[in-house]
């Protein structure tokens, strides 16, 4: 919570007041439902939740703020920021590398925050985290508007 409310002091100090206004926050919670790089869902849809994403678009950044709860102890996630424009991904990246990393305690336990520029015409963005060693063991939210 404490790197939450420091990063919102962070995006509040290096805002304009002309680029405030443009400041959007959403909410979502992680689940184990797979999805495409579109962020469309492959089923099942899973609903248990293991935490939540907070994703925050603050003029032309886009921050994910992560937090795992009940994840595999002791593991390593790599954490994909992957926007979405006329329906497809920008870049999905790989799910092993490439994104930020979340690192759980003995007890499943783990945040981090990714930051990235907004692409052009982008309009939704989602999280997903895998576990570096085994992609299967993955979390992910649902894409939300960024417009």
């Amino acid at each position: 919570m404490k790197g939450l409310l420091a990063l919102l002091g962070l995006l509040a100090a290096t805002t304009s007041p002309a680029t405030a206004a443009a400041i959007s926050f959403h909410n979502a919670a992680l689940t184990q439902t797979n999805r495409n790089c579109d962020g469309s869902v492959i089923d099942p849809q899973l609903t248990k939740t293991f935490g939540t994403v907070e994703l925050t678009r603050a003029g032309n950044q886009l921050v994910a703020v992560a937090v795992l709860l009940g994840g595999t102890p002791n593991k390593a996630y790599n954490v994909r920021l992957i926007q979405i424009k006329n329906g497809a991904d920008v870049d999905c990246g790989k799910c092993d590398s490439g994104g930020g990393t979340l690192t759980t305690n003995n007890r499943g336990i783990g945040s981090t925050y990714v930051r990235q520029a907004v692409a052009p015409g982008v309009t939704a963005a989602w999280v997903d985290l895998n576990q570096k060693d085994n992609c299967d063991n993955f979390y992910t939210i649902a894409p939300l508007s960024i417009a």
